[in-house]
């Protein structure tokens, strides 16, 4: 009996540390133009450009951030690669030079960035603008700043900031869709009545 319980104990406590560890709070991704598909099972559209769903860079693989001002009064930030993933990042570019990376924060899609005649190297990435203090202090809680002190005026201001990359809950869109597509077929409807009439 005393067995049982302490099976299920360790259970339960596995699965709710497994399942904390697979949920990020800021996510942070990158993704690789593909080619176009209509399945939509592996890719995605952006702007008219497809898009590989799965990431070939992401938060686990970053080791830090430095932010510098972007040209629409918010920030962007460049983040650091781990020791080891330097040289994936050089590999994937130079497979892919001409094409585009897309950027995703926290479920929302940044400016792409075009890979022209050279490879990445140096193993960092940059993401051109969007975010706001409030945004950064977030994602420092998660990914650390490359100096601390360098960062410290910009976290500052986190608390007199909105947040622009707030979270986007995927259950919203839909019912946010499925209310749109209803109001869609209401009025298809009314249409075809005062047509009738």
């Amino acid at each position: 009996m005393f067995m049982k319980k302490f099976i299920s104990v360790i259970s339960i406590l596995t699965v709710g540390f497994l399942s904390a560890c697979s949920e990020q709070k800021f996510p942070v991704t990158f993704h690789l133009e593909a080619p176009p598909s209509d399945s939509g099972k592996f890719t995605f559209y952006h702007h008219g450009v497809c898009y590989s769903k799965a990431p070939f860079f992401s938060h686990n693989q970053i080791d830090s951030y430095y932010s510098f001002p972007a040209g629409d009064n918010t920030y962007g930030i460049v983040v650091i690669a781990k020791k080891g993933y330097a040289p994936r990042i050089e590999a994937m570019t130079e497979e892919n030079k001409g094409k585009k990376i897309l950027p995703v924060v926290n479920g929302h899609t940044m400016q792409p960035m075009q890979i022209y005649d050279r490879p990445i190297t140096g193993g960092k990435l940059a993401i051109l603008g969007g975010f706001s203090p409030a945004d950064l202090k977030e994602m420092s809680e998660f990914i650390s700043p490359k100096d601390e002190k360098r960062e410290e005026p910009i976290l500052k201001m986190a608390p007199y900031t909105r947040p622009l990359l707030e979270k986007e809950d995927p259950n919203d869109k839909k019912a946010e869709q499925k209310e749109s597509t209803s109001k869609s077929s209401d009025a298809k409807v009314i249409r075809k009545r005062r047509g009738r009439i």
